[in-house]
């Protein structure tokens, strides 16, 4: 399927269906915040935009964690919150996908010494509003952060370890269904994913998802070094937005 008619009926399908794929491969024990998401593109949609929230999916990942400082961690909960509205897609007239998003991944980590391990990740939309002076650091208008407000509620409990607010890694914008793909992807064994992520059912999902928002995003990047008469793109999502540091 090489395009899609976008509508909140599709949207609210998807994210039913993934709902669905998560309890049946077990990889949560509770997707109500699914469910709630998918009802909520129902009955708070227009003709022109779309828009849910998805509050406290947690995973939880009962193996030992590789790669972790401090090392030894053997059990992490991941617990994912989106709120998030945008446009539908039209074939070949590319807008930003997005109109708002609130986007964290927080991380419970255990081991042997520590009942108590966090970490962050926020993926953020810049909304530019008037009388806004020039930005302290490169802004892309997607990135994303390791840290963030998250971690600052935290306190002073990180020891020795440096967490600043910068840099904002330039970042294609996420849903909850790409959200929860780059939890699988990144946090859940490769034994315990590879099969949901197999599924066609689940690959559709992603796909869908790939056309609204990374399509827009990619496009406009690719349209920077090449023309293309028939391709669109409107200034909310010019390149030089998403990557301000392109020349």
């Amino acid at each position: 399927m090489k395009d899609l008619k976008d509508s909140k009926e599709l949207i609210a399908r998807d994210l039913y269906e993934m709902a669905e794929l998560l309890l049946s491969y077990k990889l949560v024990k509770d997707a109500g915040a699914i469910y709630a998401a998918s009802q909520k593109v129902r009955t708070t949609s227009t003709r022109e935009s779309w828009k849910y929230a998805c509050n406290n999916l947690t995973f939880s990942i009962n193996n030992s964690i590789s790669g972790t400082i401090p090392v030894g961690v053997n059990y992490l909960e991941v617990i994912f919150n989106i709120s998030i509205e945008g446009k539908y897609i039209q074939e070949k007239i590319y807008q930003n996908p997005v109109n708002a998003l609130q986007f964290d991944i927080e991380l419970h980590g255990l081991n042997d010494k520590s009942p108590s391990l966090y970490g962050a990740w926020h993926l953020d939309k810049h909304i530019f509003q008037a009388g806004d002076g020039p930005n302290k650091f490169i802004h892309p208008e997607f990135h994303f952060t390791f840290g963030g407000n998250k971690m600052e509620l935290m306190g002073d409990v990180f020891g020795d370890c440096l967490i600043i607010s910068s840099p904002r890694l330039a970042h294609p914008p996420m849903d909850a269904v790409l959200g929860i793909d780059f939890i699988i992807q990144n946090y859940v064994s490769y034994e315990t994913r590879k099969h949901i992520v197999q599924d066609p059912r689940y690959r559709q999902l992603v796909y869908h998802s790939h056309l609204r928002l990374w399509r827009p995003y990619f496009s406009s990047l690719f349209k920077a070094w090449h023309e293309f008469d028939d391709l669109e793109i409107d200034d909310d999502v010019h390149h030089k937005k998403l990557l301000p540091f392109l020349t």
